[in-house]
């Protein structure tokens, strides 16, 4: 008989849930047995003048393999002649970080899901996981506490700011800005709040080497439902914390009128502001509604003639006799004239002087940046945020955007330097449990293969394999240990 496979009850899903499953469960064990090992080493290595042993204590955590629970000593350690404290010498040397009681990795892998989707969704997603199953209020947690560690450390950044402490090394002379809000529903408010989204980049370059399409580079996002002075402070630092400040000669400024955002040139003279092209061309196009008048108007604005703009939006509203079009026109007057230093582009005023290789172009991409950046996750869909989970999530989104590495930033924000007397005996009990693990990948591999129990496997396999002889399947899945 040729060497067969049944397949009545065999799906590539039933062979991928148990891989999956086994490597969950055999990494929860190598974790579990490699602490517990470097536990025994530090005990039989500590100072014992120092750290005086109690007892052994549990300590369940979640990690990436699921839940994780290790057995580890408990000392009274040694501070001064009459001072102690109770310690555990395993999670200090370890720089066991955690929050709630996840991880940092794991922590960091369930809110980047958590950014793409929503949070039932993401927990949906982990319950298929026998080992990995956090609720949807764990996950919630979880982008509670990374978002306030992001906004503790940018209240330490703004603090260093304005102590002159920040020294950017990057030097560029003029960087290119632009801010936006975006109403979001919130939680127990009738009304919708915005929340603050600014964009700082170098300047454009080509999507591709042909291309007519352009990109912003070396992109920076920043967001928050702070008040306009203390935002400036949270997006100023985070320039002054990469770029040289006395190198950097002009900042150009982008925004919609909003009064936030065109404040910062009062306590900034290096700022240069300008009303964004978009909402320029946007007030006429909604508010005017004579198709020939508009026409006009728009070609006032292509052409730059911005004092003849003016002039003709104030003709327009005080010709007009229908009460409702007068109030519109009015709206449209009164938002070019409040405006109309910052009408001219910024390539066209005197004062900018500024010789550069890179390409100048006008600015005007916060449109899509507020869409791609925070509205597709946060906004629709009967989304309704509490103030501090929609800050969470936009700062989240916001390291996402600019291409932070999240689980990096946050490692910098917390951690420790790991004890070098012990950091040969780590690596040693690691390495020494990986080599172990092959052993039983191999043994777990033949249980599915022919229906053996392994001891990471609680289910028999659906594979049967005639005339005890290798199959190619075998072979292959062989092949890759």
């Amino acid at each position: 008989m040729v060497n067969s496979i049944e397949h009545s009850d065999l799906t590539f899903n039933i062979i991928e849930k148990k891989i999956s499953d086994f490597l969950y469960e055999i990494g929860s064990d190598i974790l579990q047995k490699t602490l517990e090992r470097i536990d025994d080493e530090l005990f039989n290595n500590r100072d014992k003048s120092i750290y005086r042993y109690k007892d052994k204590r549990d300590r369940t955590i979640n990690t990436c393999f699921g839940s994780v629970t290790y057995n580890r000593s408990y000392y009274i350690e040694k501070i001064s002649r009459n001072k102690f404290k109770p310690t555990f010498l395993l999670d200090e040397v370890l720089d066991i970080d955690l929050l709630g009681k996840s991880t940092l990795k794991q922590a960091v892998n369930l809110v980047n899901e958590a950014s793409a989707e929503s949070l039932r969704n993401v927990s949906k997603q982990n319950d298929s996981s026998v080992l990995c199953n956090p609720s949807h209020q764990t996950i919630k947690n979880r982008v509670s506490d990374i978002g306030e560690l992001l906004k503790s450390y940018e209240m330490e950044r703004i603090q260093k700011y304005f102590n002159n402490e920040l020294e950017g090394k990057k030097q560029v002379e003029i960087i290119f800005e632009e801010k936006d809000g975006l109403f979001l529903s919130i939680q127990g408010e009738k009304n919708k709040k915005e929340i603050k989204l600014a964009k700082v980049y170098e300047g454009w370059q080509p999507e591709t080497i042909e291309s007519k399409r352009y990109k912003t580079i070396n992109t920076l996002y920043f967001a928050g439902y702070d008040k306009p002075e203390q935002f400036d402070a949270v997006v100023n630092s985070g320039i002054a914390q990469i770029y040289n400040m006395d190198y950097l000669k002009t900042r150009i400024l982008n925004g919609d009128g909003a009064t936030w955002i065109s404040k910062e040139i009062d306590i900034d003279a290096s700022v240069q502001y300008q009303l964004d092209l978009f909402h320029i061309y946007q007030k006429a196009t909604r508010k005017i509604s004579n198709l020939d008048d508009r026409k006009k108007i728009k070609k006032l604005i292509k052409d730059k003639k911005f004092d003849q703009l003016i002039n003709e939006c104030k003709r327009l509203y005080e010709v007009e006799s229908d009460e409702k079009e007068k109030e519109k026109l009015r709206e449209v007057y009164s938002y070019y004239e409040n405006n109309k230093d910052f009408l001219v582009r910024y390539v066209d005023r005197e004062n900018f002087n500024i010789e550069t290789e890179q390409e100048l172009r006008d600015l005007g991409t916060m449109e899509s940046s507020i869409h791609n950046v925070l509205a597709t996750r946060m906004k629709g869909h009967g989304l309704s945020w509490s103030m501090t989970g929609a800050e969470a999530m936009a700062k989240l989104l916001c390291l996402e955007h600019s291409n932070h590495n999240l689980l990096q930033e946050i490692e910098e924000i917390v951690k420790r330097k790991i004890n070098k007397n012990f950091e040969y005996g780590v690596k040693y009990e690691l390495d020494n449990e990986l080599k172990k693990a092959k052993k039983d990948i191999n043994e777990a591999v033949r249980g599915i293969l022919y229906e053996k129990s392994s001891k990471f496997s609680n289910r028999e396999s659906h594979i049967r394999v005639f005339d005890n002889k290798l199959t190619q399947l075998f072979r292959a899945l062989r092949g890759l240990l």
